[in-house]
């Protein structure tokens, strides 16, 4: 499984989850470690496969701090959201 098809099935679940409906995001965010020959066009792939084709975002990559990278890039911008791992 490549860390697109991974970051599909999180965002997909996460949304399910909250009752979050796809077409209502106006961007995204991917944060990637290692660069995969599928993640040229990361965020709208994964964007159009969770069911919000049309939109973009930056694509993060730095080892082992993506996560904190993001948060600190704009985080007046997001509402927060409670991660479960499951």
């Amino acid at each position: 499984m490549s860390s697109l098809d991974r970051a599909r099935h999180v965002a997909g679940r996460a949304l399910g989850d909250r009752d979050i409906d796809p077409s209502e995001l106006d961007g995204l965010v991917l944060g990637i470690t290692i660069p995969q020959s599928t993640s040229f066009f990361g965020v709208p792939t994964v964007a159009a496969q969770i069911g919000a084709p049309g939109i973009s975002g930056p694509m993060i990559n730095q080892a082992c701090a993506t996560l904190p990278r993001h948060c600190m890039r704009r985080p007046q911008r997001y509402r927060p959201v409670e991660v479960r791992n499951s």
